[in-house]
C-alpha cells in the first residue's frame, strides 16, 4: 500500500505517433487517511516546489502555477 495517491489528467487524450508531442498534465497528489490507532503526531516534512518562469509560462500559466503553490503552502501547518 502506498502513502500517496497520484492522479494524472492529461490535457488531451491522443497524440500522433512518430512525432514530437508536448503534453500538459494535471497531477493531483492526495495522502491517505491515517489508520486508526496510529499516532496523531506528524512527521517532519521536507517539501520543495519549483516554478518554471520561462517565456512559455508567462501570463495565465505562471499565475496558475503561483496560485497552486500558494494553495499548497496554505494547507501546511507548523
Amino acid at each position: 500500500m502506498t502513502n500517496v495517491r497520484l492522479d494524472m489528467l492529461p490535457h488531451c487524450f491522443a497524440v500522433m505517433a512518430d512525432s514530437y508531442t508536448e503534453m500538459h498534465v494535471l497531477v493531483r497528489a492526495q495522502a491517505h487517511s491515517r489508520p486508526e490507532g496510529r499516532s496523531t503526531e506528524r512527521l517532519p516534512l521536507n517539501l520543495a516546489m519549483v516554478l518554471d518562469r520561462s517565456g512559455s509560462m508567462s501570463g495565465v500559466p505562471l499565475e496558475e502555477a503561483k496560485r497552486s503553490a500558494s494553495y499548497v503552502l496554505d494547507q501546511l501547518d507548523s
